[in-house]
């Protein structure tokens, strides 16, 4: 079996044209996936450093903004060494101002 790194497997899944090749979809689930695509986002930083969860924090202000509510979903797919710490971090800086 062919191993991607994480990055690679996130630039597939954020592919929208390449995805939908892989996925079943009938004609009324079309437009619903290519609402998801538009909702996903990716943002560099290190897993174990309070920098990038502030930069990530940063870049979902940015998407929340003249919103009333904002709802953060986050999708962990780390290695054990560092679920903790990003875990921690997402916590401390990324949990959006209702929660601060």
């Amino acid at each position: 079996m062919r191993q991607h790194t994480p990055l690679k497997v996130l630039s597939i899944l954020l592919n929208k044209n390449l995805s939908l090749s892989f996925f079943q979809l009938k004609e009324d689930e079309k437009d619903r996936v290519s609402q998801f695509f538009k909702n996903c986002y990716y943002v560099q930083g290190p897993y174990n450093e309070d920098s990038g969860f502030k930069k990530l924090n940063v870049e979902l202000d940015k998407l929340g903004e003249g919103k009333d509510a904002v709802n953060r979903l986050f999708y962990l797919a780390l290695p054990p060494s560092v679920f903790i710490d990003a875990s921690e971090n997402i916590k401390k800086y990324c949990m959006g101002s209702k929660y601060a």
